[in-house]
């Protein structure tokens, strides 16, 4: 494991130290077990669920896109490979760890790397296009709602919408404008060779150039697949709403009724918004706070609230590091000393 992604981890479990002080500092101990022994197990096991699904549509999305460009590859690799990147997502900044990890495995797995590239920026312009269009329709059903009742975190919803949808240009140019892509490649490399970071730019470049130009071909053939692209936008979908529902399920779980479904998935989605443009591992701290500041407003009994967000952020950003770290030790196992292709 490299250093980065260790002191990324060490931030992890400290964010989770401090997340443990919040829960057991926001009322009495009492409280808190009280607040956890109201809760169904029966639907902690549905938000289990909810997870997995989420997890599952993610793959299967990814395998869409593969089936197209490298036919014949198991959807088991595509489940484990989506894992590991869930895994270096949450841990890296901007859950910018993901997609490298997830080539790098796939070409263990024998996907060439100029097809593990599109296959991988397909999945995220896709993600993001359906992310942007999901939170569109939210913003405009629950608009007037939230910016009377809660205007201050509403106006960072909408900063998160407006950056999800400048980066949703941005991958548009990087993968079909080459030129652009190429000339800002070149300057990031020879800047890194003035800086001694890099030995050979020239050759740095003429490699990455060598596997762009196969990229763009692939992504070129992606455009004529409209079809492809539906079946992606639809998968996100479902995968989204999989996601946003484990928040209403903890909601009905701990016996609350007084909100209705599409305000709360709105508030998640909210907290998804504001979360994307924040620069720390897993978005720590601002989402846990987005999160009690959207669902103080949902539940009735706001002792809950602590309970709430510490299974919440328990079973969409630790739940996936730990199962992460146990298929990443079992995929470098398993791949040690196989060539890459």
């Amino acid at each position: 494991m490299k250093k980065s992604s260790k002191w990324n981890l060490v931030a992890c479990a400290f964010a989770f130290i401090l997340m443990l002080v919040y829960l057991f500092s926001a009322g009495e101990v009492s409280e808190i077990f009280g607040a956890f022994l109201r809760l169904d197990p029966w639907y902690l096991v549905i938000a289990l669920l909810l997870m997995v699904v989420y997890w599952v549509m993610e793959a299967w999305a990814i395998q869409i896109v593969m089936n197209k460009l490298c036919p014949g590859q198991r959807f088991r690799n595509t489940y484990l490979n989506t894992m590991v990147g869930q895994y270096y997502n949450c841990i890296t900044p901007f859950a910018s760890g993901g997609q490298p990890m997830q080539a790098y495995y796939m070409s263990r797995c024998g996907v060439p790397a100029s097809a593990s590239i599109s296959i991988l920026m397909s999945r995220l312009i896709l993600y993001h296009v359906a992310e942007t269009l999901y939170c569109l329709v939210v913003l405009i059903l629950r608009f007037h709602f939230f910016t009377e009742e809660l205007a201050p975190l509403m106006a960072l919803a909408i900063v998160g919408f407006v950056v999800c949808s400048a980066f949703i240009v941005f991958l548009l140019l990087v993968s079909f404008c080459k030129d652009f892509t190429m000339r800002v490649i070149r300057k990031v490399i020879f800047f890194l060779g003035k800086l001694r970071l890099i030995k050979d730019p020239q050759k740095s470049c003429d490699s990455i150039e060598d596997s762009m130009n196969a990229s763009f071909n692939n992504m070129k053939f992606i455009v004529k697949e409209p079809l492809m692209i539906v079946k992606v936008i639809l998968v996100t979908l479902i995968q989204l709403t999989a996601y946003f529902t484990i928040s209403y399920v903890i909601y009905r779980g701990f016996g609350e009724s007084g909100t209705d479904f599409l305000t709360v998935i709105s508030c998640q989605a909210f907290v998804y918004m504001i979360s994307a443009f924040m620069p720390m591992p897993g978005a720590m701290g601002a989402s846990e706070g987005s999160y009690v500041g959207y669902f103080s407003h949902v539940y009735a009994d706001t002792t809950l609230v602590p309970a709430s967000t510490f299974i919440w952020r328990f079973l969409t950003f630790y739940l996936p590091i730990v199962i992460g770290i146990v298929l990443t030790m079992i995929l470098q196992k398993r791949y040690r000393g196989r060539e890459l292709k």
